[in-house]
């Protein structure tokens, strides 16, 4: 009897190693699902460097805004209309203040 026992226990000693050797696979493929998942949110969008540029460089005006944009992307359709549209967005989120004219301020100055 005491034979039956011994191999009784490799038996369950060789499945429980075994058990944990499919467990650290499982773990591993989660890690690199998730890593992949990681790697799709690190993605940037034309529209998010725009916002960046204009939130960075109010002063910017859109043609200068679209040309450091197509520079990043240099295959992008976005137009000058699309940057306007960000800035009207963020005007009215309150994130950028109102338009400031050159020769509004040069007025304002020369008095």
């Amino acid at each position: 009897m005491a034979k039956k026992q011994t191999t009784t226990v490799a038996t369950t000693v060789e499945q429980v190693e075994q058990v944990k050797q499919v467990e650290q696979v499982k773990q591993v493929k989660q890690v690199e699902q998730v890593e992949q998942v990681e790697q799709v949110k690190v993605r940037v969008s034309i529209g998010q460097t725009a916002i960046k540029f204009i939130l960075d460089q109010p002063e910017l005006t859109n043609q200068q805004v679209l040309e450091k944009v197509k520079e990043l992307f240099p295959s992008a359709q976005t137009t000058m209309a699309c940057i306007a549209w960000y800035k009207s967005k963020l005007r009215k989120e309150g994130k950028i203040g109102q338009r400031v004219f050159a020769k509004k301020v040069a007025q304002v100055a020369a008095e």
